[in-house]
């Protein structure tokens, strides 16, 4: 009897560290039949918020979060008429198995920064790069922000992935002083 009690108490234990309330999950494999769902969910809300048709192009990315049911972080490519953009969304799955959309947020796009913008990209990438040994690719520009000092200061919240790490956030400044000179500076 005490060793079934241990066991189950082991178990009990193995389960509560590997799914902890509240803590983010990368999902690795192909997306679940709930997943698809949640996805549906988000595209059909960019239904109603948008003019024009949309695709889904790719899944760049999906968490998951155990909370009373299922939080779906999702960060899409979707493409519209005037090209692709970049959706941040996330998806609550309930207990009784329903599903309410509760963000979706538009990434910021090369196409929609200035020269000098994409050359601090390009500066803040390759520092990276250098500073993890391996060459990243740049996925989404999460957040863009600008300070005026002796220059402008552009601070970056980047989503990258590595030739030899997983996907993650970085946020990176880049100072272009007013002599045309760029240099990383945090």
């Amino acid at each position: 009897m005490k060793v079934l009690a241990l066991v189950v108490v082991l178990a009990c234990l193995f389960f509560a560290v590997a799914q902890k309330t509240g803590a983010h999950h990368e999902h690795t494999s192909e997306p679940t039949a709930d997943m698809n769902r949640a996805i549906s969910a988000v595209l059909s809300k960019l239904d109603k918020t948008h003019d024009h048709d949309h695709t889904l192009v790719k899944i760049v990315r999906i968490a998951k979060q155990v909370v009373a049911g299922q939080m779906y972080h999702f960060d899409l490519v979707v493409k519209f008429d005037d090209g692709n953009h970049n959706i941040f969304a996330s998806v609550y799955h309930k207990l009784d198995d329903s599903m309410r959309v509760t963000k979706i947020v538009e990434g910021i796009q090369m196409k929609d920064l200035s020269e000098d913008q994409k050359k601090a990209v390009f500066t803040a990438m390759q520092h990276l790069g250098q500073k993890n040994g391996e060459d990243l690719e740049l996925l989404i520009i999460r957040k863009l922000s600008t300070q005026v000092v002796n220059g402008v200061i552009y601070k970056f919240d980047v989503r990258v992935r590595g030739t030899n790490t997983p996907i993650r956030n970085e946020v990176i400044s880049v100072h272009h002083h007013w002599s045309g000179a760029m240099k990383v500076v945090a």
